[in-house]
């Protein structure tokens, strides 16, 4: 999705994926997708918002770019739990994880 972070916690969440028992892993999946979920709302949202508030300028340069900054950061956010929800996919795909949830 994205290939320049400003952050490391996509690295940090890919790693615990591929470490993770069974449980832990089930356990990291739901919670990633539902994040990533939750997050891609915020950021549609945030989108519809500053296209109205765009046409009046109700923001500042420097509003702007904190906002900027945050939606970077949720990009990232997002990225990571995403890239978890494909790691458990590949675990379950190659029978590190059975689709029951169990360790193979």
């Amino acid at each position: 999705m994205c290939d320049v972070y400003s952050t490391r916690v996509h690295e940090v969440l890919i790693a615990a994926i591929k470490n993770a028992d069974m449980q832990e892993a089930r356990a990291m999946f739901d919670d990633a997708d539902y994040c990533a979920r939750k997050l891609l709302d915020a950021l549609a949202g945030t989108g519809r918002l500053l296209s109205v508030i765009g046409d009046n300028n109700a923001l500042g340069p420097n509003e702007l770019r904190s906002l900027g900054d945050s939606i970077a950061v949720t990009a990232e956010l997002v990225a990571g739990f995403s890239e978890v929800v494909e790691a458990y996919n590949w675990r379950c795909r190659t029978g590190g994880i059975r689709e029951d949830g169990q360790h193979a």
